[in-house]
């Protein structure tokens, strides 16, 4: 998760999920990634989840439903987390991810009520 000096109050809430083969740290020190430099200028936060194996899982059952335990949980677990302790604007939580990072970001139809937007 980053937090920018600058963070605003009720900030927006940004989650960039990398692609398979890569990790949050790469993904973050990605000059070609605008999330960062987003959060530095426009006092948002970003969080940059990191797949607990070379790649997110995308098709198991676990990530698939609701509350299933699988990766897509763990990312919502992320942003609920971020909500509560920076107070994000709840009209303001947006997705994006890239390979199957974006694949990642389709979570966003089992958690609904935690997301305004999907990014592709």
């Amino acid at each position: 998760m980053y937090v920018p000096d600058n963070v605003k109050p009720n900030p927006s809430l940004v989650v960039a999920i990398h692609s398979c083969e890569s990790s949050a740290q790469k993904y973050f020190q990605n000059s070609k990634i605008p999330w960062k430099q987003g959060s530095d200028g426009k006092g948002y936060i970003s969080i940059w989840p990191s797949a607990p194996q070379s790649c997110w899982d995308v098709s198991s059952k676990s990530t698939l439903v609701r509350n299933g335990g699988g990766d897509s949980n763990a990312i919502a677990n992320m942003i609920i987390y971020a909500m509560d302790k920076y107070k994000v604007n709840a009209t303001q939580v947006f997705v994006t991810g890239g390979s199957s990072g974006g694949m990642s970001s389709r979570f966003s139809l089992r958690f609904e009520e935690i997301l305004t937007s999907m990014q592709r």
